[in-house]
């Protein structure tokens, strides 16, 4: 059994990946400071192996008191406000939590490892984004790899991209033991409703529409939540401390045909819906791509099947009781970002 710290999670990714960890039986310690984006699910369904801590991470006596009591084995880091939107609304909520937040974990756990408050083996996990590399041309065949240089185009990849360069300092000057990943997009259950897939299936139930950006021509690749989780528990055992590793999938779409796909398969389901075009948002990326061979090389395998996988994230949305999970979301059905 491990002891392990997640912080973020009641947020999509973190609640996905605890649930994957709990399949072993770890120890398990939830830092959240319980933000509008969170979702109840881990707060209601309690399990022995999990302990939630509603607790900010800006708190930086509090969050050195958490560390030096659980004494993990591993730190997953995932807190973060992730809305490139909401980022071009308010953009010091963003730096405050993606980048302080990052700061007062690693003053804590220098100050833990000289108490000798951490195991022999322990790693921190950082989770990224594919976004601190910046965008590629709609016609680019290019991929970002590790060695790309940061290149953030919004409030809330630059302030990733921060954050990513202060690990690498804090590796370099303390020989912290810190693993970088950098993940395409997620999907899948818990995700916030704000985001495109969920907002999606959930306007074209409400009023038949599914928005999209400018003319829908911008290209994402996907993961499943599960998919990444997985890659995020293979990198704490088989990755390299130092190093930085690219999460993706062969999964690529333009985000008019990820439209196209969720409607077919609402069709399927007696709901109708149709694109509408919107005004595009402030300084919208046009294609990011990621280069993933090298946590391939180590033996990772990304088992996603995008369509299936797809389609149980419309089956889970469509279920009431699941939504129940969220807070206002017909106030964050509205759209952010124009300003």
């Amino acid at each position: 059994m491990k002891k392990i710290i997640v912080t973020g999670g009641n947020g999509f990714i973190g609640t996905n990946l605890i649930l994957q960890l709990l399949k072993k039986k770890n120890k398990i310690l939830n830092i959240d400071k319980i933000s509008y984006c969170s979702n109840s699910f881990h707060l209601s369904n309690k399990n022995k192996y999990l302990k939630n801590i509603n607790q900010n991470l800006l708190n930086l006596s509090k969050l050195e008191n958490l560390i030096n009591k659980f004494k993990p084995d591993i730190i997953y880091h995932l807190a973060a406000e992730t809305h490139v939107d909401g980022s071009l609304e308010n953009p010091i909520m963003h730096y405050e939590n993606n980048i302080k937040g990052v700061l007062n974990l690693l003053v804590a756990l220098n100050k833990a490892r000289q108490k000798n408050k951490l195991k022999k083996n322990f790693r921190f996990i950082y989770v990224g984004t594919d976004e601190v590399y910046g965008d590629l041309s709609f016609n680019s065949k290019k991929r970002f790899n590790e060695k790309s240089p940061l290149h953030p185009n919004n409030p809330y990849s630059s302030s990733k991209a921060a954050a990513t360069l202060m690990l690498q300092a804090w590796f370099k000057n303390f020989n912290l033991p810190i693993i970088i990943t950098h993940s395409v997009n997620n999907f899948g259950k818990f995700q916030f409703v704000e985001k495109l897939i969920p907002r999606s299936i959930l306007t074209a139930k409400k009023n038949g529409i599914i928005e999209i950006y400018g003319n829908g021509k911008n290209i994402r690749s996907w993961i499943g939540a599960r998919q990444h989780s997985n890659a995020l528990i293979f990198l704490a055992n088989k990755g390299s401390v130092g190093e930085t590793y690219n999460i993706g999938s062969k999964f690529k779409l333009k985000n008019i045909d990820l439209a196209k796909k969720i409607i077919k398969i609402l069709k399927k389901k007696n709901i109708f819906a149709k694109v509408k075009f919107v005004q595009d948002r402030l300084g919208h990326d046009k294609q990011y791509a990621l280069d993933f061979k090298k946590i391939r090389r180590l033996g990772w395998v990304n088992k996603l099947d995008f369509e299936k996988e797809l389609e149980n994230t419309i089956n889970w949305y469509l279920n009431q009781n699941n939504l129940k999970h969220f807070k206002n979301i017909n106030y964050h059905l509205n759209r952010k970002g124009l300003i």
